[in-house]
């Protein structure tokens, strides 16, 4: 919005922000002629304000610590108000370790005729691994847009090869973080007297869970996830699976089928779980069942098509 002076304000979180002309900026938008030339803007600077946040006012003639300066990559009038030009800055990721607090336009004799506050916008470097292009857009009221002509350098918006690569790691190490154990599941109390590892698997039970005591009904399909043994000692461990998989914040009920099997049930859902098989020793053996540790699982096949099961569970 603009104020009464005619300055585009945001105020947010109880500070405001102001995009405006400078008093020389309107001196020289007063003094424009129809023959007459332009006021000629060539250059953005961009600045750390000394380090802490500020208001900017009409009077000040350059920002109060310039950190970058470059061309401007796009021009543009607003689309819903005429008078309004939307100036576009691009910082690529070559220059950075600094936080963004000003930004002030510059005519072809170095005159300051627009200056602006910003919210703390941190830039990085293109030298700590991230994809560091920093985009910046301005919103300028002027009184007459005609007065006033931008040099406009479309290549500074251009992806470099470094830039390409850095934005690529950044989705690769996004796609590990996602499909990598590192999420906790459960924990297992399972008194095997061992450090076993672990398989984990997807169910997706095609009809649902059956009746209370019952397994999954018909269609059943089970899938390998990637999953994690973290041994506490040697009879407890956590299992780390994705994200997706564990499911954060939602209530999860462990069921025992057997000492070295065990399924993960997500509350209020009767069509997902996930099996966990313990392998213990060489070979994957597992040791004799604790005698405080016994469990029955019971496979019922059904007369119906190939993979149309149900599993019931149950215990001695």
């Amino acid at each position: 919005m603009a104020d009464i002076d005619g300055n585009v304000v945001i105020t947010t979180d109880e500070r405001k922000y102001k995009t405006m002309v400078t008093d020389l900026g309107n001196q020289k938008l007063a003094g424009y002629t129809l023959d007459g030339p332009k006021i000629n803007i060539t250059t953005a600077v961009v600045g750390d304000g000394g380090g802490s946040y500020y208001i900017p006012t009409p009077d000040m003639t350059e920002i109060k610590n310039e950190v970058w300066r470059g061309e401007i990559a796009e021009k543009k009038v607003n689309a819903v108000s005429p008078n309004m030009v939307d100036v576009k800055i691009v910082l690529d990721g070559t220059v950075g370790g600094f936080t963004v607090r000003e930004v002030g336009l510059l005519d072809d004799s170095g005159n300051l005729i627009v200056v602006s506050n910003f919210p703390d916008t941190a830039k990085a470097l293109i030298l700590d691994g991230i994809a560091s292009k920093l985009t910046l857009w301005l919103h300028v009221l002027f009184t007459n847009v005609d007065a006033v002509q931008f040099v406009v350098d479309a290549s500074v918006d251009n992806v470099t090869r470094e830039e390409l690569e850095a934005e690529l790691k950044q989705v690769i190490r996004e796609h590990n973080r996602e499909d990598h154990p590192e999420t906790e599941l459960v924990t297992l109390d399972h008194r095997l007297g061992t450090y076993p590892q672990v398989l984990a698997f997807a169910y997706q039970y095609g009809a649902g869970m059956g009746e209370a005591g019952s397994g999954p009904a018909g269609g059943t399909s089970l899938m390998q996830i990637p999953a994690k043994a973290e041994c506490l000692d040697k009879n407890r461990l956590a299992v780390y699976t994705t994200k997706d998989a564990a499911r954060p914040g939602i209530n999860k009920e462990l069921r025992q089928l057997s000492h070295t099997e065990y399924v993960v049930l997500y509350q209020g859902n009767e069509l997902e779980a996930v099996y966990l098989r313990l392998l213990c020793g060489e070979g994957g053996s597992a040791p004799a069942v604790p005698a405080d540790v016994i469990a029955v699982k019971n496979m019922v096949f059904s007369a119906g098509p190939p993979g149309d099961t149900s599993v019931i569970w149950g215990a001695l």
